[in-house]
């Protein structure tokens, strides 16, 4: 009924008046036993994990703040523990709600681990401070039985998302490929990992390779992803490492300042690396740049992508020529854009000899990825269930995404502590687990729901006519803040991850995995019927990208062609297009109109000025006199043309206005067909500035010059 419900302390440790150790000095905490039942048919209790792995999870919180009380969600990231055993967790949002007294007591949610973790205790009430202290679950249950009865054991199984640093005790079946890696890495200071997409190239170094390294105490690691900035991210991973080491470098500057010296200095990035070498004796440097690709597929500023390729290139010569692998570079790429790369002529000797292919895993391989995990968290498994699962699986493309998915289902399905046959059944064969599983989400919701699905899904990808489609980060701002609902519910369901950009400042979402565009039909079909439009909406945020990189030069503004072009796509599909955009195009159109203006008045200045020195040839110095009278004329000319300009400003300044009442997308195309309304009008101005000065007593000698030239 969602009216109240009567409960009884069960258990209680607090500060005051107890026999026993507080739970968690000076907190109280309490368990409730509820007097009645709760009907499951509508609340299903949700699943605790007792766990101190949390940190960088993303969590919720529901809370009813003063004067809010129908409730109100905050968000934001889990950090480490405190030393009185609390778990700090902190906003990532500069606007939203905040945890604020009225969230005490309230559930964490863990979006990655899909379970509560915890319970909000006491938030820093300071206006700068955007953090608070949650009691988490792993030390409630290590009080009381009862909440250790109810915590489900964390799932090792991780769905459409890629194995982490934090993930590696669950990482099996490539213990031959992380010994063979480390081997190549020993005696190379650049390696690329390829493999097709699916087969576990970042897993290998995320979760194999990585922390076996950092377990030899000896080396600092940083990874990242290129994205569509890559010298940006490029020097946020230098700053970060910094921060980790002594890097005999001052560091008091932001990723703008350093992404402007990588972008100037070719060798910037081999100085930083010798600097941090040179302060940490004894440690080895390696730059781990996961899913390469995006250099090529997000990346469309050439100058940009050519300069954070040879900063790759300059870093390993040095080494080379220092004849040291102190500081190496390892990539991972998907196999089918090898050609791009080998397309940039000076990494093509670099490559030589430098690669090392991922292909599937073998049999014993993966029934080793089922089994091990789910006997680490003390789960049994069927006799012959492992199999059956391989078997169904095959040689299906992106096979290990579709494993893990349908291994994470089974795991949901079964009952506590034993993954079944009856269990796989009702989940489906795992090879059809993704589309089954996105096309079950798609077809629970509404109408209208599943136009804003599309809209939201083909933003997520990369189009390419050559339909190699690639994933792509989104910020909220690209999404709309109207869909941005819908994204938090296909995370809920992990179709998709988000996440936060310093950067761009803003919220972030992306696919979870790359086997949703070649497995789930609907989305490749959505991506290529919207085929040239996406493609000509990634053009053009790519001109964007140049033009804020100019200064917003006019010159790299849209005119001609291009502009009609942005003005059919803003009428046709305007809802689709950022505010950036918008204003981009409408810039451009704005600037469009001023120059055809210009290029109308300028040639009549011309004649005005070519028939002042004609006069004066002729007439002498009666023609030096009607001259004057004519300079007089051009100083009007020209008043009338500030006006004219002026005019146009106030003209263009409303139709501004105009769209952003909304009307938008017709009021730039109507503007595109005008564009010569504002010059004809400057011209009508102009012949009434001159033709009239002709009828004027100083004026014969210019009706005379007419006459003459006809009669030549």
């Amino acid at each position: 009924s969602g009216g109240p419900v009567a409960a009884a302390v069960e258990h209680w440790r607090g500060s005051a008046g107890q026999s026993e150790e507080p739970l968690c000095d000076p907190l109280d905490a309490a368990v409730l036993h509820l007097s009645s039942p709760v009907s499951h048919d509508r609340f299903c209790p949700p699943p605790l994990v007792a766990t101190d792995d949390l940190w960088g999870h993303r969590f919720r919180a529901f809370g009813f703040p003063i004067g809010l009380d129908e409730g109100v969600w905050a968000e934001g990231k889990l950090m480490g523990e405190t030393p009185d055993g609390l778990l700090q967790v902190e906003s990532l949002r500069r606007t939203g709600y905040r945890i604020q007294p009225g969230f005490s007591g309230a559930a964490v949610w863990d979006e990655e681990l899909e379970a509560i973790v915890g319970m909000i205790v006491l938030a820093d009430e300071r206006d700068s401070v955007r953090a608070a202290f949650v009691l988490p679950v792993s030390r409630m249950a290590a009080v009381w039985e009862c909440v250790r009865a109810r915590c489900s054991p964390r799932c090792p199984y991780k769905g459409l998302l890629s194995f982490g640093k934090e993930d590696s005790e669950y990482f099996f079946g490539r213990s031959k490929e992380v010994a063979q890696l480390e081997r190549a890495l020993s005696r190379t200071g650049f390696l690329m990992v390829l493999g097709p997409a699916g087969c576990g190239k970042s897993s290998l170094v995320n979760a194999g390779l990585a922390p076996r390294l950092r377990d030899e105490g000896s080396w600092g690691i940083e990874s990242f992803r290129p994205g569509a900035s890559p010298v940006r991210a490029l020097a946020t991973a230098a700053l970060r490492l910094a921060s980790g080491g002594d890097s005999g470098e001052d560091w008091a500057l932001d990723e703008e300042t350093l992404e402007k010296e990588l972008m100037d200095n070719d060798e910037r990035l081999s100085a930083l690396a010798n600097a941090f070498m040179d302060n940490n004796p004894g440690q080895r440097l390696l730059l781990v740049i996961d899913q390469f690709e995006e250099v090529f597929s997000l990346c469309g500023d050439a100058e940009q992508r050519s300069r954070f390729l040879d900063h790759l290139i300059d870093l390993h010569r040095s080494q080379s020529k220092a004849g040291t692998t102190s500081v190496g570079v390892l990539v991972t790429m998907r196999a089918d854009f090898l050609g791009d790369a080998l397309s940039y002529a000076p990494l093509v000797p670099v490559l030589q000899g430098n690669d090392f292919k991922l292909g599937p895993m073998g049999q014993r391989e993966l029934i080793e990825t089922i089994e091990k995990p789910a006997a680490l968290r003390r789960v049994g498994m069927e006799s012959g269930l492992s199999l059956r699962i391989v078997q169904d699986l095959g040689d299906a493309p992106a096979g290990l995404s579709l494993l893990q998915l349908g291994l994470k289902r089974l795991w949901e399905e079964s009952v506590p502590g034993s993954l079944s046959h009856r269990a796989y059944e009702q989940t489906g064969s795992v090879r059809e687990a993704i589309a089954h599983y996105a096309e079950q989400f798609f077809a629970g919701l509404a109408d209208d729901e599943k136009g804003a699905a599309r809209r939201v899904f083909v933003q997520l990808v990369r189009p390419d006519r050559d339909k190699r489609h690639t994933r792509r980060v989104a910020t909220r701002s690209q999404i709309d803040d109207g869909n941005w609902f819908l994204v938090r519910r296909l995370a809920d369901v992990r179709l998709v991850v988000t996440s936060w950009s310093d950067t761009a400042g803003d919220e972030t979402v992306e696919l979870a995995s790359e086997a949703l565009i070649s497995h789930w039909m609907r989305l490749r079909n959505w991506v290529e019927g919207d085929l040239e439009f996406r493609s000509w909406q990634e053009q053009l945020r790519t001109s964007i990208l140049l033009w804020e990189r100019s200064d917003r030069d006019r010159g790299g503004l849209l005119r001609g062609a291009l502009l009609n072009k942005a003005a059919r796509w803003l009428a046709e599909r305007g809802c689709e297009f950022t505010e950036e955009e918008r204003c981009f195009v409408r810039q451009s159109s704005r600037a469009q109109r001023r120059q055809q203006l210009w290029n109308v008045i300028t040639p009549l200045i011309g004649l005005v000025a070519v028939a002042s020195v004609m006069m004066v040839w002729a007439f002498g110095p009666e023609g030096r006199r009607a001259d004057e009278g004519l300079g007089t004329g051009n100083l009007a000319v020209r008043r009338h043309l500030q006006s004219a300009m002026l005019e146009g400003k106030v003209e263009a300044e409303g139709r501004v206005l105009d769209m952003r009442r909304g009307d938008s997308a017709s009021s730039v195309e109507i503007n595109g067909l005008e564009d010569g309304s504002l010059a004809s009008s400057a011209v009508t101005q102009l012949q009434h500035s001159v033709v009239p000065s002709a009828n004027e007593p100083d004026g014969q000698g210019s009706r005379g010059l007419q006459d003459r030239s006809y009669r030549g």
